[in-house]
Order: structure tokens, then C-alpha cells, then sequence
């Protein structure tokens, strides 16, 4: 009779032990399941993100890049950044920031994207204050670079 009962207790605590343990893992389930389904959501977003930035870039602008093949530039992108950023070298000021220094650190390009086969806009600063250019582009025969401010605009502090 006692090894009955005991047998029957066994039997019950194994039972309500084993419920619970379902019962917390089936929690654990649904939220890991909201969380994927979060994070594929979030991913969905990053990815029409990344085509809307994609649009306005010459790496994915068939028809500017086809311009350059005509003239043999195969690595286009990367020789008009180099040009771009050479105009830093200077002493003061780069020519394409149309604003005079206003302290001791003159204003420089910090980054840029190619637009197109005509436009970068590029962004500089001095440390303290921040801005952003357009400027249009022209690639001579002997692979010098021609650029021309088309506008520009300097945030106020």
C-alpha cells in the first residue's frame, strides 16, 4: 500500500513538474517567435532603406556609369573621392568651401557620395561649425578634375 501511494505521489509530482516546464518553455517560444518576427520586420525596413539610399548613387546608376565606360574609367567612384579629397591638401581652407575660416582650423571635406556622372555632394566642417556642398564635376582628357561649386550651405551654430 505505501509503495502505492508513493508510487502515486511520484507519478503526481512528475506530472505537475513536467506541466510546468512545457508551460515555460511554450513562454519562452511565443517570445523568441515576437522577437523573430521584430527583427525580420526591422530587416524588411533596413532593406527598402538601403534601395531608397541606393537611388541617388553613381554605383547604381546604370546609365551615369555607361558614360564613363564610353571613356574607359572603370574605377570611377573611387579616382573622383581621391580628387575630391586632394583639394583638403591645401593650406587653409579647401577652394570648394565658399566660408572664410573662423578660427584656427581651417574648413575641410569630410565625406561625399557621387551623385551621378555630373554631382557630389560632400559635407566639411572646422571642428566647430558644419556644412554641405554641391559641387559638379568634369573629367578632362589628361585625367585632371575641373570642379565648380553649385551651391552651398553652412549650418548656423
Amino acid at each position: 500500500m505505501y509503495l502505492f501511494i508513493f508510487a502515486v505521489l511520484y507519478i503526481l509530482f512528475q506530472y505537475v513538474s513536467s506541466k510546468n516546464f512545457f508551460q515555460e518553455n511554450e513562454a519562452k517560444i511565443q517570445k523568441l517567435e515576437q522577437q523573430v518576427t521584430q527583427l525580420t520586420d526591422s530587416v524588411g525596413t533596413l532593406n527598402e532603406k538601403i534601395l531608397d539610399l541606393g537611388s541617388f548613387n553613381l554605383a547604381n546608376d546604370d546609365l551615369g556609369l555607361e558614360y564613363f565606360a564610353e571613356y574607359g574609367y572603370e574605377q570611377v567612384i573611387p579616382f573622383i573621392e581621391d580628387k575630391l579629397i586632394e583639394t583638403n591638401l591645401g593650406k587653409g581652407n579647401n577652394p570648394l568651401v565658399p566660408y572664410e575660416m573662423t578660427g584656427e582650423t581651417p574648413f575641410k571635406i569630410n565625406s561625399m557620395r557621387v551623385l551621378n556622372h555630373r554631382w557630389v555632394v560632400a559635407d566639411f566642417s572646422d571642428g566647430k561649425q558644419w556644412g554641405q556642398v554641391i559641387v559638379k564635376y568634369f573629367i578632362n582628357e589628361d585625367n585632371t578634375m575641373d570642379f565648380e561649386v553649385v551651391e552651398h550651405l553652412l549650418y548656423p551654430n
